[in-house]
């Protein structure tokens, strides 16, 4: 058997050889050898909180209706484009109404007050995966 705690060889291709023979891997790791087996470091994953705060979640930046379409615009330079046939208040408004929309909550949502009708990007996004 090799020296305890020395890297297992590599073979012509690339792969890396157990230092144990097969009738070893059988059989469960003693003490000795685990107390002479090298720690193998475990990858960094990254806390979930960081990664968020480092990568700012999109919000609409702009919002278009045509007479069959939603489209909405992101900060991350992306556009989704829904069909007005899922929001019945926006297909029946008038041109007028339809372009008479804010942005609310920081760009978290779309409202309309003449149609009393707001769409969150949650919402919309939601939509885009299913239509």
């Amino acid at each position: 058997m090799d020296e305890p705690g020395k890297m297992p060889e590599s073979d012509a291709g690339g792969e890396v050889r157990s230092p144990r023979t097969p009738a070893e891997e059988a059989r469960p790791w003693t003490q000795e050898e685990m107390e002479a087996a090298e720690p193998c470091p475990m990858p960094e994953v990254p806390d979930d909180e960081v990664v968020a705060s480092e990568v700012p979640a999109p919000r609409i930046s702009d919002v278009r209706v045509s007479h069959d379409r939603i489209i909405v615009d992101l900060t991350d330079g992306k556009t989704v484009s829904l069909p007005l046939r899922g929001f019945p208040r926006v297909l029946s408004a008038t041109n007028e109404q339809r372009d008479r929309w804010s942005v609310i909550g920081d760009g978290i949502g779309i409202r309309w007050d003449a149609l009393d009708e707001e769409l969150s990007l949650e919402t919309i996004l939601a939509h885009r995966l299913t239509s």
